[in-house]
């Protein structure tokens, strides 16, 4: 909207905070929040209007939205007593940790706070302007082979990588071939390359990420042979440091990189008891691939960017989450609407691709394609208290006549690591890829090494 923030817009923030409870009153819940929105853009200071819409999404069981308000409350408001109370309600966990960190407020000089959580939501990715979205293009089941090809004298063989010679770090010969490509035109973006820049600093302090470490323990070897004999060796095959490995109290089976510098990977106890073999070679080895990609950084930012519902996250992702949110509070702000939307969309169109790249790596490191795609079925599915018992077949059975493509085109809400229907197609690529000569060289590879 472009509107300057001060108390000369108060009126005209009430005026469109009424309008927004007649809009709500009326049915219109779309309109309504845009016109919540609208009242804090005239001015970001008007504290009412957070409250309001945290009821709001509590009323929509959609606890992570109303926990972000009332957090966008408290950092233009410390002393905001009504918005700490509601937010002890809704997340307990983040009230108590942001009490805790008290004195590690936001930029002194920054006293609002863009409500980014408040974006509209979007219902596709085409139409973005920056890169190429035909829809053909966009969702081809088998990629292009030219997309992004480095020199010859730049390339090296997997045999090189793991005789150290090079590091290995970058580019892989797994990788799906529109990653990087998408992946550059995300880095060019002056405010991600902030913000990736602002989080590579933080990992060099111990005390950035204590939110989160204080919710795990060191993962012991001799309690969970299994989990390290499995992380060592796809650390090996992937050409990585060995990262260190730590265990989090949650039924969720997707393990959460924290970090790349040192390599950090938390796991849940989840996966720890409900997969088994190289079912969890699989998930180990594709979330390491996103530290060995020299990538993480980049892709925590675009998931923070695209502010998506926590679903199956568990409490480690979604902790992490609010603390980069927090990091960033000073340089969200600075991100306009209709920006934001656009970051949200580029996000999620690299995103989707960095998980086809993830999936290989998994493959190639546990060695079984049924147990790969089990493992993602596994993942996806809706309720943790089920997921131990989901077979490939009767995940598959669920999408017989559906189009690749339709399966492909989730909407940026949802996480292309846990959506469903991005589920049956990354299984279907995965199945693709495993028959290429240049997946079963890799694969020899990896079963040598």
């Amino acid at each position: 909207m472009g509107a300057e923030q001060g108390p000369a817009d108060r009126e005209q923030a009430v005026a469109r905070f009424e309008q927004a409870q007649h809009e709500l009153a009326r049915g219109h819940q779309q309109r309504a929040e845009e016109m919540a929105k609208e009242a804090l853009e005239f001015d970001a200071g008007f504290n009412p209007v957070r409250l309001w819409l945290a009821a709001h999404y509590v009323a929509q069981d959609d606890a992570h939205h109303a926990s972000r308000v009332l957090q966008d409350a408290i950092f233009t408001d410390r002393g905001d007593q009504e918005a700490w109370a509601r937010l002890r309600e809704v997340d307990a966990a983040t009230a108590s940790r942001l009490e805790r960190l008290g004195e590690i407020a936001p930029d002194p000089f920054v006293t609002v706070h863009r409500n980014s959580a408040l974006d509209d939501d979007l219902d596709s990715i085409e139409g973005l302007a920056p890169v190429n979205h035909d829809a053909d293009w966009l969702y081809e089941e088998v990629p292009p082979d030219d997309l992004f090809e480095t020199d010859d004298d730049e390339e090296c063989s997997f045999e090189e990588e793991e005789a150290g010679e090079v590091d290995t770090r970058g580019p892989a010969p797994w990788e799906y071939d529109q990653d990087r490509a998408y992946l550059a035109r995300w880095q060019q973006e002056a405010i991600v390359q902030t913000m990736v820049a602002t989080l590579q600093e933080a990992w060099t302090r111990e005390d950035a990420l204590l939110p989160v470490l204080e919710m795990c323990a060191h993962l012991e070897a001799h309690r969970h042979p299994e989990i390290v004999e499995w992380a060592h060796r796809c650390a090996h095959l992937l050409g990585l440091a060995d990262a260190e490995l730590m265990v989090f109290a949650e039924p969720c089976l997707t393990p959460v990189p924290i970090a790349d510098n040192p390599p950090r990977l938390a796991i849940p106890t989840g996966l720890i008891r409900s997969l088994h073999g190289p079912q969890v070679g699989f998930h180990l080895g594709r979330d390491l691939e996103y530290i060995r990609s020299g990538y993480l950084a980049e892709w925590l930012i675009a998931d923070l960017v695209a502010d998506r519902r926590t679903r199956l996250a568990g409490d480690v992702a979604s902790t992490l989450r609010e603390l980069i949110h927090q990091m960033m509070v000073a340089l969200e702000m600075d991100i306009h609407r209709d920006q934001r939307q656009t970051l949200a969309k580029l996000a999620h169109a690299w995103q989707q691709r960095a998980t086809l790249s993830a999936d290989r790596a998994g493959y190639l490191c546990c060695g079984d394609l049924d147990a790969a795609c089990t493992a993602i079925a596994k993942a996806c599915t809706p309720s943790f208290d089920k997921a131990a018992a989901v077979t490939l077949s009767g995940f598959l059975e669920q999408f017989q006549g559906r189009d690749a493509a339709a399966l492909a085109a989730i909407p940026p809400q949802e996480t292309p690591d846990r959506s469903v229907d991005y589920g049956a197609y990354r299984i279907k690529m995965l199945r693709w890829w495993s028959t290429t000569p240049e997946a079963a060289g890799l694969l020899e590879a990896f079963t040598v090494a």
